[in-house]
């Protein structure tokens, strides 16, 4: 999902996730996922032009730990639920 977020809320995103602590922003670019659930994610890279995000990716050097169990499960519930394919 993609959000447009306010000055204010971007901020607060970043506050609440621990920017610049744990976390930094990094701009790339994403596709909207259009389709029907099967090849939806697939089909829509190239058919569509890349819209400019931001996204958080770790800030730390050390070794990454893997995502524990129960947030590995709410990411797979999220796809679940939006049919992610």
């Amino acid at each position: 999902t993609l959000y447009t977020l306010t000055s204010d809320d971007f901020a607060t995103a970043g506050s609440t996730e621990g920017v610049p602590f744990f976390y930094r922003w990094e701009k790339c670019g994403v596709h909207a996922y259009i389709g029907d659930s099967t090849s939806a994610g697939r089909d829509s890279v190239g058919t569509t032009e890349p819209l400019d995000a931001f996204t958080l990716v770790s800030g730390q050097r050390l070794p990454m730990n893997p995502p524990s169990s129960s947030y590995l499960g709410l990411i797979k519930e999220g796809a679940y639920r939006w049919k992610f394919d």
